[in-house]
């Protein structure tokens, strides 16, 4: 059995669906490795822009984000270069498919990275994109903060913390998921402007998700991490209800 359903080069290998296509391909390993290193949930690490299905529920949005994808991936290889803009995906209601989006998104950004990495004899990246649940980041330093949990617990956490903020500064494409969710504490608040605003004063890319529109992150948020999250950023509108527990998955 061959193993272009499982491996995100499948539409760029010639070799796809051959006797060559096997698990043990040194490229299937080393771009699973670094879809792993991504920490791109395993729901999401099988889809691309072309073939996700959230493509068929929302083609408004997909055709933006084609056009996005078509403009801004040739710029990474291009130093000094028009920079790449960031993306707010954003819909009302949750389980439209911002996420999976995104995924596809860092995904497909991944794959140009490595397949163009080649083809140019410059070897690529291991970290080139990067999910952070900005949700459960936000949840961890709350709780890394709080007085009742032992200390040995707060050391691991806050280490795992600050890990994730590391890789989220440095790596060239980041998905923040969920960004506006709970309302933050001062502290963390000046936490999130600093990852922002570094990536922004950097021109690195950011793709957002949210059922927050980008303008009520002010509800929550100051201006000052607003003003860096409005930043040439252009927000795609997810349409519809949730169709959570309707996904089919990739064949």
């Amino acid at each position: 059995m061959t193993n272009e359903k499982n491996c995100i080069l499948s539409q760029n290998c010639t070799k796809a669906g051959t006797d060559s296509c096997t698990k043990i391909c040194p490229y299937f390993i080393s771009i699973k490795g670094r879809l792993d290193q991504a920490n791109i949930p395993k729901d999401y690490q099988k889809y691309t822009i072309k073939n996700n299905p959230v493509r068929t529920t929302q083609v408004d949005a997909f055709e933006k984000i084609d056009l996005w994808a078509k403009l801004s991936f040739p710029r990474m290889f291009i130093e000094e270069g028009e920079r790449i803009r960031p993306l707010y995906l954003y819909s009302q209601e949750p389980g439209t498919g911002k996420t999976s989006a995104a995924c596809a998104i860092a995904n497909s950004y991944l794959v140009y990275h490595f397949v163009e990495g080649l083809k140019r004899d410059y070897h690529p990246l291991e970290s080139v994109v990067y999910f952070l649940d900005f949700n459960a980041w936000q949840r961890l330093f709350s709780e890394f903060n709080h007085p009742s949990i032992p200390k040995d617990i707060k050391e691991k956490q806050a280490r795992h913390f600050y890990t994730q903020r590391e890789i989220a500064k440095r790596v060239p494409l980041l998905i923040l998921d969920d960004i506006g969710i709970q309302p933050p504490t001062e502290a963390f608040g000046a936490v999130a402007h600093d990852l922002i605003n570094h990536r922004v004063s950097n021109r690195m890319p950011t793709v957002f998700t949210s059922n927050v529109r980008m303008e009520d992150l002010l509800l929550s948020y100051d201006k000052r991490l607003y003003d860096r999250v409005r930043d040439q950023n252009t927000e795609i509108i997810f349409e519809g209800m949730s169709n959570r527990g309707k996904r089919r998955d990739y064949n």
